[in-house]
């Protein structure tokens, strides 16, 4: 460590106090808040489940279901099923689990990964890579991957449009900031 410059002994230890820094702050606000957390979303679930009994109406052989039992309030989805397991009416959240595997199969058809790391390597040979076996379209690729087709990425989205809900993408955001800063 001695021989590091003494830019890169500050950037090293500025790195790990931030760390140190937000690891502890998260444990601190995860350690308080979790039964404060916990306890208003049963509310919040329970005051939603008992609101919508005056959505459910019995007319002769029938189960009616008004039109706003079916719009989704705060991520909260309700369904009704009968005795054997049909579904009455709700929120059918398959549609999203399809739609998210059907995108699947069609970026693997078309070769999505193929073409980003292609687009690495002629970024890589326009600006002169140093020849020592592709490490900037490796690093274009990671990058791509980390920042752009993560998890977070794309359930903040679906949460974002669907729900008006930016929690996710913005912690997204912080994880992405720091991650940038350190590699």
């Amino acid at each position: 460590m001695k021989k590091l410059p003494l830019k890169w002994k500050l950037t090293i230890l500025y790195t790990a106090f931030m760390t140190i820094l937000t690891v502890v702050m998260l444990g601190v606000l995860l350690s308080l808040s979790s039964s404060e957390i916990l306890s208003s979303v049963e509310q919040e679930m329970e005051d939603k489940v008992f609101g919508v009994s005056e959505d459910i109406q019995w007319t002769g052989k029938r189960l009616q279901l008004d039109r706003d039992f079916y719009e989704v309030e705060n991520g909260i989805y309700l369904s009704a099923y009968n005795e054997s397991g049909s579904l009455l009416g709700g929120s059918k959240t398959l549609v999203t689990i399809l739609s998210m595997v059907i995108g699947a199969v069609i970026g693997e058809l078309l070769d999505l990964d193929g073409k980003i790391n292609s687009e690495g390597e002629k970024l890589e040979k326009r600006f002169g890579g140093s020849g020592d076996g592709g490490n900037f379209a490796q690093g274009f690729l990671s990058a791509t991957l980390l920042f752009c087709v993560g998890t977070m990425a794309i359930l903040g989205s679906l949460d974002a449009g669907l729900r008006n809900d930016h929690a996710t993408l913005l912690a997204k955001s912080v994880m992405d900031t720091i991650s940038a800063c350190v590699f």
